[in-house]
């Protein structure tokens, strides 16, 4: 039988003193804090906690939701100073303790009343009513929580001077996650197209299975109304190529009709990332992107749009990737030469050109190359022979005739670079 109460100083311990402090404050007679989410499943698996901690809290008081947000808003400010109030009862307050800045959400019971009653209807992620009541239940409030085991709580509450740590479990969240399972509460999880990301989500990165009536109702989701925002919110939480995969395989196994922006998202499945790199903002996704071998085959007007990326930025980590092709590809023929090239043949070699553009889209975009660098972890060494052949050129002063064109002194300046900084040597006619 599993166990149904913890003490307070077993707990505690998972705290810090100043967060363990603050708590304490707050745990009033006729008041009672309940730790849910991952916080909790985390400490039943491990004993920590971690650094974002989820409390439901419950008073035992008459007042109306209005009357009630202003009583905990003060409650909170006493011990915590400026705190966030968002709507629904939801608030937030952040404190720096032992080096670690931890993030504390504190929310009222409530429930999500959805107006219609069928998911054929067709739901965004906030389209439902919400009821506040102090009074509800854990079994009650829980419903409205998407997976068993994210339905876990631990309910903290003062009783004379000693403060109990009671494990609240009504839909059994334990039990499936010692089988490693996600399990949906109600039907109305399948209003919400959010909780089909989750569910993918959750998949991947706990490497659980999903229960039979939750993968054999799937088809039950509508998501005509998922937006985009949360789409990436989700797959940028886990591996992002793992997750388009498996919700593309879902959507090809059950034929739902998709919203128009997964069109151009669906076209990265193709792309296979060389590196096991996580993206975890549209950046760093455009980078991987553009290190994938098929990069310029994606229509990549259309994919920055719907990921809200601006002025050719995959075009550019391209250019910046070929930069780094480029200098390593004319090492290897500059130690192969056995002669120097004739002013004639530099200018008409493909990679001294390939070398040019780069340089020119370096001396645009500093910035990108720097980034994609600093995100890839490189050494730096081929990017600092573009930046220095890049400064060398700006510096460079010679007179041209008018009859040639900008490419062409372009190149002119490039030799006379790589002469002053013997860059390639055999190439460069030194």
């Amino acid at each position: 039988m599993k166990q149904q109460s913890y003490s307070w100083e077993n707990f505690g311990q998972s705290l810090t003193s100043g967060v363990r402090e603050k708590i304490e404050g707050l745990m009033l007679p006729g008041l009672s804090l309940c730790l849910v989410g991952g916080a909790s499943r985390q400490w039943l698996s491990t004993k920590t906690l971690p650094l974002d901690l989820d409390f439901e809290i419950r008073v035992e008081v008459s007042d109306g939701p209005a009357v009630l947000i202003k009583k905990i808003s003060k409650l909170l400010s006493q011990h915590f100073g400026d705190i966030q109030i968002y709507p629904f009862g939801v608030f937030k307050a952040e404190m720096l303790d032992m080096g670690h800045l931890f993030r504390l959400e504190f929310s009222l019971p409530r429930q999500e009343i959805y107006l219609n009653k069928s998911a054929d209807h067709g739901f965004g992620h906030s389209d439902f009513e919400v009821k506040i009541d102090p009074q509800l239940t854990c079994e009650q409030s829980f419903l409205r929580r998407d997976f068993s085991i994210n339905a876990i709580g631990l309910e903290l509450k003062r009783s004379d001077s000693e403060i109990s740590v009671k494990l609240q479990d009504p839909f059994h969240g334990l039990d499936d996650l010692e089988a490693k399972i996600l399990r949906s509460l109600s039907e109305q999880f399948f209003f919400d197209p959010v909780r089909l990301l989750r569910t993918i989500r959750f998949q991947l990165s706990l490497g659980f299975t999903l229960a039979p009536s939750l993968k054999n109702n799937l088809k039950k989701f509508n998501l005509q109304k998922m937006t985009v925002h949360y789409f990436l919110s989700e797959a940028f939480k886990t591996d992002f190529f793992a997750f388009i995969r498996v919700f593309f395989q879902y959507a090809e196994e059950i034929k739902w009709p998709l919203p128009a922006f997964l069109d151009s998202i669906k076209k990265l499945t193709t792309l296979a990332p060389e590196k096991c790199f996580r993206a975890t903002n549209v950046f760093e996704l455009a980078i991987i992107i553009a290190e994938c071998s098929g990069a310029e085959k994606i229509d990549e007007s259309t994919l920055e749009n719907t990921l809200g990326l601006k002025n050719k930025t995959i075009q550019k980590l391209i250019l910046a990737k070929k930069s780094e092709e480029v200098i390593l590809k004319l090492q290897q023929l500059d130690s192969s030469l056995h002669q120097t090239l004739s002013e004639l043949e530099f200018f008409h070699h493909p990679l001294v050109r390939d070398l040019a553009l780069v340089i020119k889209a370096y001396g645009r975009y500093p910035e990108v190359f720097e980034q994609r660098w600093t995100y890839l972890k490189k050494t730096g060494h081929e990017l600092e022979i573009v930046h220095k052949l890049s400064r060398t050129m700006a510096d460079i002063e010679v007179s041209f005739s008018v009859e040639d064109e900008g490419p062409q002194r372009d190149l002119r300046k490039m030799i006379l670079a790589m002469r002053t900084l013997k860059f390639f040597p055999r190439i460069a006619g030194i």
